[in-house]
């Protein structure tokens, strides 16, 4: 498979690089590109030796069968619209086509389908989204969901490799000067007109698109904590049908994405792990469900999630 990766040296491209260089199909990597400052840089992948190149107009025109944007949504935006004309498929990491409902938003375990015969832009979901549809979608296939209500605990990961280098810098500042560090932030983006930040809209309206239930009743809270690696998750469920526990449980873990445990479930069990732990079951009445979950966000809820999408269309290509 011919691939080109647009913001190779940023901390999803290296993360997404990490995991394709297991891949069990053949990778022919057409370019590795980032900003200028990255320029010359030397990258090794799979024993051989790459160099990082400036994205430009010039470097983007060349043919690949896929194409992945690990960069952030302005420059996803700006270059996305070249890269059409010489990739049979872009994959955008970033938010800058979620939005987009000609555009395929995909967790390729629960909605792959809608890249069947499908050519263009495909969009990989909000880490936090991928997380929450991961956990409750056995859930909505047994009982069906009524309601979800759930708060997350962000890690600063997700705020990139800049996020990181602002929460390292500010460890031995005063409290008052350490808004990452020493602090949870209990909104994650602007705050709209409607008292949803805009990470909480970006879960509600993905979830929905996900799980194919566009009136599903999500009320999310999202924070920001200061821990480097790996999102939880506390949800609240209301189903339509009855719960069986028993039933649950091995739908839960008959899910190869899912692994149910009641001890470990700490943020830093989850680390450099592709599943979706969940923990701390229970079941408030017969319609009612309360648990934790925690993901890499850096694997579960981007490179390994674009990554599962990459293994879908490569299969399209034999």
């Amino acid at each position: 498979m011919k691939i080109g990766i647009v913001g190779a040296t940023g901390l999803i491209g290296r993360t997404f690089l990490s995991v394709l260089e297991k891949s069990t199909f053949p990778v022919d990597l057409v370019y590795l590109s980032a900003t200028e400052h990255s320029e010359g840089k030397d990258q090794i992948f799979q024993n051989k030796h790459y160099k990082i190149v400036n994205t430009t107009k010039q470097v983007l025109q060349k043919e690949c069968d896929l194409v992945v944007l690990a960069s952030d949504s302005e420059v996803s935006s700006r270059w996305s619209p070249i890269i059409q004309d010489f990739a049979t498929w872009t994959l955008d990491i970033s938010s800058a086509h979620r939005d987009d409902l000609s555009i395929p938003l995909v967790v390729p375990e629960i909605n792959g389908s809608v890249l069947e015969n499908y050519y263009g832009i495909i969009s990989n979901p909000n880490c936090s989204t991928i997380q929450l549809t991961k956990a409750v979608v056995p859930i909505q296939k047994l009982f069906g969901l009524k309601k979800v209500v759930v708060s997350t605990y962000q890690s600063i990961s997700g705020m990139g490799q800049k996020g990181l280098a602002s929460f390292h810098a500010e460890k031995n500042l005063p409290v008052t000067d350490s808004p990452l560090s020493k602090n949870c932030t209990p909104y994650i983006g602007p705050i709209e007109d409607n008292g949803y930040c805009q990470e909480e809209i970006k879960m509600i309206h993905e979830a929905r698109r996900i799980l194919s239930d566009h009136e599903l009743p999500i009320y999310p809270t999202t924070v920001r904590v200061p821990i480097e690696i790996t999102h939880g998750e506390s949800v609240y469920i209301e189903t339509s049908k009855e719960i069986e526990m028993d039933s649950l449980l091995n739908g839960i873990q008959q899910a190869p994405f899912l692994t149910y445990d009641e001890t470990a479930i700490r943020t830093i069990d989850a680390i450099n792990t592709n599943q979706v732990h969940i923990g701390r079951l229970r079941q408030i009445d017969s319609h009612t469900l309360h648990f934790w979950c925690i993901a890499d966000n850096l694997l579960v809820g981007s490179a390994w999630n674009a990554y599962q999408i990459v293994k879908d269309l490569e299969r399209r290509l034999v």
